[in-house]
């Protein structure tokens, strides 16, 4: 089964992306912030959700590097296999400064089942 792709939710993995960008953190709560913030501020109305997160320096990670990340981490790996999840949003941000000097890629995959 695949994942529908709302604009909403790719709003909210965007949000976050910039959020952890301009926070200069890589977290789920960037500055402070309420984990859910990007889904609420999106429009998104969610049931349940799940997010990863990758930090990687710009130009230099893949996507199959990010995606091989996930599936090795237990908590990334059941966000990706979780069958309830119905949407998905995806989002790579560069953040500039984030390692050091260098310019990082900020990956973020949100996934949901609206409400």
């Amino acid at each position: 089964m695949s994942l529908a792709q709302p604009a909403a939710l790719q709003r909210a993995a965007a949000l976050k992306g910039r959020g952890v960008a301009s926070c200069g953190v890589l977290t789920h709560a960037p500055c402070g912030s309420d984990p859910t913030s990007s889904l609420r501020a999106s429009g998104y109305r969610y049931s349940s959700f799940g997010e990863n997160l990758f930090i990687g320096a710009w130009g230099e990670v893949t996507p199959r590097d990010v995606a091989a990340a996930w599936l090795q981490s237990p908590a990334h790996r059941a966000n990706i296999l979780r069958a309830g999840f119905r949407d998905l949003g995806a989002a790579l941000v560069r953040g500039q400064g984030l390692l050091g000097d260098a310019d990082a890629a900020v990956w973020v995959a949100t996934f949901a089942s609206p409400r």
